[in-house]
């Protein structure tokens, strides 16, 4: 196996694995990556790790 595969199976893996996290989460009344409100943004869409605000600023 190539690099590229190595990285391209372990990123599908760890998808997979938040994807049952979450299942199971809802099943104990708890969340995986959560959607936040981090002050100046609004509410983000599930899976965004980082957004620039409206006027740019990080």
């Amino acid at each position: 196996m190539d690099l590229k595969e190595f990285v391209a199976e372990s990123l599908r893996q760890i998808m997979d694995g938040i994807t049952e996290a979450k299942t199971h989460g809802k099943e104990l009344g708890a969340e995986v990556n959560p959607y936040g409100n981090l002050g100046r943004f609004d509410r983000m869409p599930e899976g965004v790790i980082y957004r620039e605000s409206k006027d740019g600023a990080q």
